[in-house]
């Protein structure tokens, strides 16, 4: 259990590799949603967390609490994992990982199309 006085930080992984991730302090208020906001890039459409443990994948209801959900997961919880997944879940859970890729990649390329775009107005002619 956690104190008062301890501060409580989730490492988010950003994808499969686990070698992208980011850290997130987490309070008593902290919501998935809060986590999913914290990690998107700025201009990402839908995303959200999910749990891994053993193998498994479960997508996190957005209103959950995230220090409820750590301190159900008690000496387990170094066992656990979160990954922001870069698609809405409902894609996640119908369709194929390639379907969710897909989604990302399309996400990146329009927004390299966008610096590009913006370089080229910083150019001087």
């Amino acid at each position: 259990m956690t104190t008062a006085t301890e501060q409580v930080i989730l490492t988010v992984y950003l994808s499969d590799t686990q070698q992208m991730l980011t850290e997130v302090p987490v309070t008593p208020a902290t919501r998935v949603i809060d986590v999913v906001e914290y990690c998107k890039e700025a201009g990402e459409g839908e995303c959200h967390l999910a749990e891994v443990w053993n193998g498994r994948e479960r997508v996190l209801p957005q209103e959950l609490l995230l220090l409820d959900l750590l301190q159900q997961w008690g000496p387990r919880r170094p066992e656990v994992s979160f990954y922001l997944r870069h698609c809405p879940a409902w894609i996640r859970g119908n369709k194929t990982k390639h379907t969710c890729m897909y989604q990302y990649l399309s996400l990146f390329n329009v927004l390299m199309e966008r610096i590009e775009r913006t370089y080229a107005d910083l150019s001087v002619p």
